[in-house]
């Protein structure tokens, strides 16, 4: 299991919300590094 595994299946069980965003988190940020990151998140024009 991979840390989002494991922190939503935490929300799943407590509810707990910081659960379910430190998960958004986590999936965003490996979303992030699939798609090969290239400069920042923004771009200015």
């Amino acid at each position: 299991m991979n840390n989002y595994e494991i922190v939503w299946n935490l929300f799943k069980k407590t509810g707990d919300i910081r659960y379910f965003l430190l998960a958004k988190s986590i999936k965003e940020s490996e979303d992030n590094e699939d798609s090969g990151r290239e400069g920042t998140s923004f771009k200015r024009d």
